[in-house]
């Protein structure tokens, strides 16, 4: 594992740590939950020629069970598992971790995932199935009661059963603006995102 993998993931290990220590005074509640996603990839392959591209259709069921470990903290950690099916290729599976918190004016969510047979393009110029490790995560700051900001990042790593000397690292990250004066979560589109690929 390259450095900047080894200090997110101890960072992020530091934050589990850190939650999991809390101790449960009153008794926490279990939470659960499942959430369906579709997606439809046009020219999936990116063909110079978009009509002669490939549509992809992907549909993702993730299953998510945790929640806090005091009532009267607002830290929370969840265990996911998944699958997800594509049209043209076999299916992926997905599973991890993820620690929420949503404080009065400081809220972040991060979270660990390692999803097998993932279908990429980036092999060379070949498409192949990768095994993906993920961290991402999301800050939050509330300068008042109806704004705050936020900064995101997302670390990947790809490898491939077909080529075990081929690595893939992405690294993203951007930022916003998140106005809350309509009574609801509504996103103003300021976002700044940056992208890196080795």
């Amino acid at each position: 594992m390259n450095t900047p993998f080894r200090t997110a993931a101890f960072l992020l290990g530091g934050v589990f740590a850190a939650a999991a220590g809390a101790s449960a005074q009153t008794p926490p509640k279990l939470e659960a939950a499942v959430s369906l996603d579709v997606q439809v990839f046009d020219n999936f392959f990116q063909a110079p020629a978009p009509e002669d591209g490939l549509t992809v259709m992907a549909t993702r069921l993730i299953g998510r069970v945790g929640g806090p470990f005091d009532a009267d903290q607002p830290v929370k950690i969840f265990g996911e598992a998944g699958r997800t099916w594509y049209s043209e290729f076999s299916a992926s599976t997905i599973f991890g971790g993820i620690v929420q918190a949503n404080g009065r004016e400081h809220s972040f969510d991060a979270g660990v995932r390692f999803e097998l047979d993932r279908p990429v393009v980036d092999v060379g110029d070949e498409f192949g199935q990768a095994d993906v490790f993920s961290i991402d995560g999301e800050y939050g700051y509330r300068v008042d009661q109806d704004w705050e900001v936020k900064g995101l990042f997302d670390l990947q790593r790809q490898s491939f059963a077909v080529r075990p000397d081929r690595t893939n690292t992405i690294f993203g990250g951007g930022g916003g603006v998140r106005y809350r004066g309509f009574g609801s979560s509504f996103l103003l589109p300021l976002i700044l995102p940056t992208n890196q690929h080795e």
